[in-house]
């Protein structure tokens, strides 16, 4: 739990650094650009997440399995870095042999919002080979143990970059074309950053070493990625899936909406990122030796300390929704409960801890494609009941339900094939320990100043959760933390 704990804490400060900024960043485009302008964005960002996932091939997932068996930095990880470059370029070229020939079967030209994203689709090119690029290198560095240079460079120098861009925008230093150009080159300065640094660590071999890789070896690399591959693809789509669709049922200007709104509600879930990347690390590891144990141990764990967490943070953020659309245009008010079910969403999602990393790491790891298809399906299928229902907030109710079920479906399998449960008493303590918490700020009056309300609310809702927490004894590492920090403070005085 060593490494786990270093890692997760060492990528949570950074993400919530970069929270701070995207935060402001989000404030900045709902009144630099238009809802319109932020939907052609977000589905610019949408697309690229997808066909950026299928030209990765997959072998995202086969690093995290089979790297285990290549790791010998003296002989140069067995040429394993020389593999991973050719499966960029034919992913690359996969990329752009889609986006030629699918992206024009996928966008209406008929409309005032195609006509508007077909005139910037072309910045879809370099998008989808360095976000492809960037996973790839971002894994091969989780398996080196060191899941927190991904984390700076995409979570925090990237917004910090997009923050920039969006201030030249806002102080009309800049149009809107360079904008968007500007906004793709801070997207794509990542991934040269991340060479740059694995160039540093001495970290990248380009000498061949196929007599490492065995028929066997090809066979699983193969099978791995292919099933990788459906499982990255779902896992993407089901994260875009509504943008997509939304764009397509309500137009652009919906479309941003919802993505505005949708990113403060997926702050909940801000740490489980941190701790996802190192977790699959430490499964496939003990895959390997087969340690039942720690797998039990992490996946328990990792689900509970997100919880504790994640619900701290969806109380906070709800109790203080007022004061959030104080802060943006009157139009984003129709987003406001999407803020409360992509809430509920996320905190279903880190509530099932490392499931998806404890499957897709073990021999079975194809039915987690099974899994993520059902779960794609359902999106797919719910988006198109409720969004003509309750528009946005419908998209957001849909992933809520799905997200619900796909969590069910994990959570048996686990427990019925490997006898591991990744619940218990607890998790009904800390609900409770949060709708105690919540009561407070509830009946609390409206301060005079949003700035005043937020820090009151949000003080009081910390403090009652965090004392109620500790005095419940649920988390042994919780315990152990406040203990060294008492001695800390008692030799001092």
């Amino acid at each position: 739990m060593g490494v786990i704990q270093q890692q997760t804490l060492k990528g949570t400060f950074f993400l919530y650094a970069g929270v701070i900024v995207g935060f402001i960043s989000t404030i900045a485009f709902t009144h630099s650009l238009t809802s319109s302008q932020n939907g052609l964005v977000s589905l610019l960002v949408s697309y690229s997440d997808v066909l950026s996932q299928v030209s990765s091939l997959g072998f995202s997932s086969a690093i995290g399995i089979l790297f285990p068996y290549f790791r010998d930095k003296e002989r140069q990880h067995k040429g394993f870095f020389f593999v991973l470059i050719l499966v960029l370029l034919l992913g690359s070229a996969v990329g752009i042999v889609l986006y030629y020939t699918v992206m024009p079967l996928v966008v209406d030209n008929s409309t005032p919002d195609s006509a508007l994203f077909l005139s910037y689709m072309f910045y879809l090119l370099p998008l989808i080979v360095f976000r492809s690029a960037f996973i790839l290198f971002d894994r091969y560095y989780s398996v080196l143990y060191n899941t927190v240079i991904g984390i700076v460079l995409k979570e925090f120098i990237q917004r910090v970059l997009i923050l920039g861009v969006v201030f030249l925008h806002f102080y009309n230093l800049i149009d809107f074309d360079t904008f968007i150009l500007l906004y793709v080159v801070s997207v794509c300065l990542p991934t040269v950053f991340i060479i740059l640094s694995l160039w540093a660590k001495n970290e990248i071999f380009f000498k061949p070493q196929m007599e490492y890789l065995s028929q066997d070896i090809k066979r699983k690399m193969v099978s791995m990625s292919f099933y990788g591959l459906l499982i990255g693809f779902n896992a993407i789509a089901v994260l875009r899936v509504d943008a997509i669709m939304i764009s397509d049922l309500l137009g652009l200007s919906f479309t941003g909406i919802y993505t505005i709104t949708f990113y403060f509600a997926t702050l909940i879930k801000i740490p489980s990122r941190a701790l996802s990347k190192i977790t699959a690390t430490v499964f496939a590891d003990a895959w390997k030796t087969n340690d039942l144990k720690t797998i039990d141990i992490v996946y328990y764990k990792s689900g509970l300390h997100q919880f504790i967490i994640g619900v701290l943070l969806f109380i906070g953020i709800w109790a203080n929704i007022e004061n959030i659309f104080a802060i943006l245009p009157s139009e984003y008010v129709a987003g406001k409960y999407v803020i409360f079910y992509i809430g509920i969403t996320s905190l279903i999602e880190m509530i099932s801890g490392g499931s998806t990393m404890l499957i897709s790491t073990s021999k079975n790891y194809r039915m987690l494609a099974l899994f993520m298809f059902i779960l794609l399906a359902l999106l797919i299928i719910t988006n198109y009941i409720f969004i003509p229902i309750w528009g946005i907030t419908g998209a957001a109710i849909a992933s809520a339900i799905s997200t619900f079920i796909y969590f069910l479906i994990r959570y048996f399998y686990i427990l019925k094939k490997y006898k591991m449960n990744g619940l218990g008493w607890a998790h009904l303590k800390i609900t409770f320990i949060a709708l105690l918490a919540y009561l407070p700020s509830y009946f609390l009056p409206a301060m005079s100043h949003f700035i005043i309300d937020i820090a009151v609310r949000s003080t009081i809702i910390s403090i009652v959760f965090a004392i109620l927490i500790y005095f419940s004894h649920i988390s042994t590492e919780i315990d152990a933390f406040v203990l060294k920090f008492k001695t800390i403070i008692q030799k001092k005085m």
